[in-house]
């Protein structure tokens, strides 16, 4: 039998025996293994949410042929894809063929939500397979018809709403569905055929009417449905005039929400209409924080803010003036001003400052008294509207906050953080100066330091140790008297930065402590490990196995168990198998006998982990128990339970066992 380093998948093999001139040559074999490797490690769920479904099927093959995952964590890769087919793959793109090859490796697929997938994607061929594959499962859940039924009737898939109620023919249906979707063939052939929900005919005529299906509403209304229909927002916005004039000769109640939706999509015929037919509509008599000048204004509809002028009573607020000017609609604000009284606040140039819009800034610094608040160029630091924040130092006196600094630097635009504190009054903060540190500006840093516009603390040191630069710590060394303290040698170490590390050791005091090992080790950065080891005195902690043990780190690992004498926990086993690092968790069971305990069993039944249940299994098989059985079960991990059903059987079904 081939080692695990020597191993080369079956198809690759196979391959290689086709083509004799590329099994000749080992490294190309190799090579071929490793991607085939790689590929079969690429989760088949992943595939699907990236649509790679060129992939799907050698990546299929590649799990299969895997020897890193275990039979079962197979399994659970084809359940997970299974979830995703019906909304990821069209049926053009081969997603029936797909659901009945993962079917045929492994028949546990389809399950709740699997099921619920398919009920979504409402397609006949699907429905038919499964239900011949699965009859009882299918209809298990007491939701699966009325999904299928719901999502059917909404995409208007006559054929699998037939089938379904030939399947179920005493079933009562509703129709608001179909009437959602605007199918009105589909709601006849349901009243004709099935028994169907009266209650549901007042909720079909409001779903026609809010979609805009006015044949399908004329329909349903016929049928005489108990209940007033009231004007909806959606209707409103999207114009449809001809419903509207329908739903007006039927009685219809208009009420502001439909007058708001009309305003808010610019529909001024509609407008119009509403002022002679339901002048309630654009009046806040049904919801007082509707006022119909304020919205045109905040949406741009000049033409109908106008008319609103001259044919509402009620007027508008300040927030017209204000949103108008946040929106950058610059003639709104100037007809505002010029025809009515109500004015606006300092939000308006506020906000207008925020989005960028310079026009009407300088529009309302000249013709408005209300001004702004530092508001104005703290927000537009944060947009990175250069032209306006320039603008506003060189016209108004509000000036900034530190929040416009901090605005700045978190959209990474130092060369605008740099203009304000050369014009304005305003310092860079300790945080700030660190957030500059942090991205490795030299250059800013020298500059803020040559102008006295920073806070420094030993931090601003700390913080270009533990990010690598280790052009700033010179910097701060040779220009600077904060210093630093023992966080910047760890924060070094434990990011893998050996050039910051030994600089450190050789040009300053503070040192490090036993984090520093600690860190790299949990980092698996065993340069810095062993440099540590030779030039410095702190060492390490217990805490460098526990960490380099949870991220699998096994050459760090060996090095630590060979120059330090320490008791190393048992802690360590349980965070490599918490982690899913086997190979890690078997140096610790072998090399340093830390035990496999029930319990490490028990966490990896509920989490899912059938890597290590195999692993525990195969060195401690006493501490396999039925709760491996039970905690699967009640965490929803079915391939946990199908590994110990197939293993050692169902713990229900047996009356005597040897494993309790």
């Amino acid at each position: 039998m081939k080692t695990e380093d020597t191993f080369v998948l079956t198809g690759v093999l196979a391959v290689c025996r086709e083509w004799p001139e590329v099994g000749a040559l080992p490294h190309v074999v190799q090579l071929t293994h490793e991607y085939s490797a790689k590929l079969s490690l690429l989760a088949l769920p992943n595939l699907l949410n990236e649509g790679k479904f060129n992939q799907f099927y050698r990546a299929l093959s590649a799990v299969e042929q895997s020897s890193q995952l275990v039979h079962h964590e197979k399994l659970r890769q084809f359940r997970l894809a299974m979830h995703l087919i019906p909304s990821k793959m069209t049926m053009q793109e081969g997603a029936l063929k797909t659901m009945k090859e993962l079917y045929a490796r492994y028949h546990g697929c389809i399950d709740s939500d699997t099921i619920g997938a398919i009920c979504e994607m409402a397609n006949l061929r699907v429905l038919k397979w499964l239900y011949a594959c699965e009859p009882k499962l299918l209809f298990k859940f007491d939701w699966s018809d009325k999904q299928i039924f719901l999502h059917a009737s909404m995409k208007g898939h006559a054929d699998v709403v037939r089938w379904l109620v030939k399947l179920f023919p005493e079933s009562t249906r509703s129709l608001e569905y179909a009437a959602k979707g605007g199918h009105l063939d589909l709601i006849k052939w349901l009243m004709k055929h099935t028994t169907w929900d009266e209650t549901s005919l007042r909720f079909a005529l409001a779903d026609a009417v809010e979609e805009g299906y006015l044949d399908t509403a004329k329909f349903l209304h016929n049928e005489k449905p108990a209940t007033h229909v009231v004007a909806p927002w959606g209707l409103g916005f999207q114009g449809n005039f001809e419903m509207t004039k329908w739903l007006h000769q039927i009685g219809c109640n208009f009420d502001n929400r439909f007058g708001s939706g009309a305003v808010s999509g610019g529909h001024l015929e509609i407008v119009q209409w509403l002022h002679i037919n339901h002048l309630r509509s654009l009046t806040n008599r049904f919801h007082t924080e509707f006022h119909a000048m304020d919205t045109a204004a905040d949406e741009g509809h000049l033409e109908i803010l106008k008319f609103l002028h001259i044919n509402l009573q009620g007027g508008c607020t300040t927030n017209a003036m204000d949103q108008a000017s946040a929106k950058g609609h610059l003639k709104i604000v100037e007809w505002l001003h010029e025809n009515r009284s109500e004015g606006c606040t300092t939000k308006a140039m506020d906000r207008a400052a925020a989005q960028g819009h310079l026009d009407i800034v300088q529009w309302l610094h000249v013709n408005r008294s209300e001004g702004c608040t530092t508001d104005a160029m703290d927000s537009a630091a944060f947009g990175s509207h250069l032209d306006v924040i320039e603008w506003l130092s060189s016209n108004r006196d509000e000036g900034c906050t530190q929040d416009a600094i901090r605005g700045t630097l978190d959209n990474c635009c130092l060369d605008i953080a740099r203009w304000i504190m050369e014009h304005q009054k305003v310092q860079c903060s300790d945080q700030d100066v660190s957030t500059i540190v942090e991205n490795g500006d030299l250059e800013m840093v020298m500059w803020l330091h040559n102008n006295g516009k920073g806070e420094w603390s030993k931090k601003t040191m700390n913080t270009a140790a533990l990010r690598g630069h280790l052009n700033i710590v010179k910097f701060l060394h040779e220009n600077r008297r904060e210093g630093c303290s023992i966080a910047a040698m760890n924060g070094a170490a434990t990011k893998g930065h050996l050039d910051v590390v030994k600089w450190l050791h050789v040009y300053r005091r503070e040192g490090c402590s036993a984090s520093a090992m600690n860190g790299a080790a949990a980092g698996g950065h065993l340069n810095v490990v062993k440099w540590l080891h030779a030039h410095r005195t702190e060492g390490c902690t217990v805490l460098a196995m526990v960490g380099s043990a949870s991220n699998g780190h096994i050459k760090v690992m060996k090095f630590l168990a060979g120059n330090f004498s320490l008791n190393w926990p048992n802690i360590a086993i349980r965070r490599a198998l918490d982690h899913e690092q086997i190979e890690a968790a078997k140096w610790l069971h072998f090399q340093l006998h830390q035990p496999l305990l029930k319990e490490n069993a028990y966490q990896a039944a509920r989490h899912g982990h059938i890597g290590v249940l195999e692993f525990i299994r195969s060195n401690a098989e006493h501490c396999i128990t039925a709760t491996i059985f039970h905690t699967g079960n009640g965490n929803h991990h079915p391939e946990v339970v199908k590994w110990y059903e197939d293993r050692y059987g169902n713990p229900r079904k047996r009356k005597y066992s040897t494993i309790c």
